[in-house]
């Protein structure tokens, strides 16, 4: 018909495109998808919809049990120090005192054998409060995801 014809098809193109581009025609849209937007949205029909389907949403145990595993991991991944990182800082540490522990032998080999005992006493009473500190750090984050996951089961 009618749109067939290449010269009207351009003008009622630019006709749509100037309309499109006027304030007051641009202002009148915005109102009317904003009327539309808000009755459907106090639409009791719908409104009753959307709760029903949040509901079951909410109440499907399946979800519930999937979305809180997925969390449980997610947060425990992120967490979680990774085996290789754990032992390098405890090999650091372990490098650390034992050349404390050289440099104390030493010295105490020369001062006499009760400051080497003292010196050795310290620095077993150090390095046990360090490595017991250690461990209950890396423990907290383990402890506390297992204690999330227990919140959504």
């Amino acid at each position: 018909g009618l749109l067939q014809d290449e010269e009207v098809y351009n003008e009622l193109t630019g006709l749509v495109v100037k309309l499109g581009e006027d304030s007051e025609v641009l202002a009148a849209t915005k109102e009317l998808l904003t009327e539309s937007a808000h009755k459907a949205l106090n639409d009791a029909e719908i409104l009753d919809h959307s709760m029903e389907f949040a509901a079951d949403v909410v109440g499907d145990n399946v979800l519930q049990k999937t979305s809180g595993e997925a969390l449980r991991n997610t947060v425990t991944y992120a967490v979680r120090p990774s085996l290789s990182t754990f032992l390098s800082v405890f090999g650091l540490v372990l490098l650390f005192f034992s050349a404390s522990a050289l440099g104390q032998a030493r010295s105490a080999a020369h001062q006499g054998t009760e400051i080497d005992a003292a010196t050795s006493a310290v620095a077993h009473g150090v390095g046990k409060a360090i490595v017991t500190s250690l461990t209950k750090i890396l423990s907290l984050p383990a402890s506390a995801v297992k204690a999330l996951g227990r919140g959504f089961t």
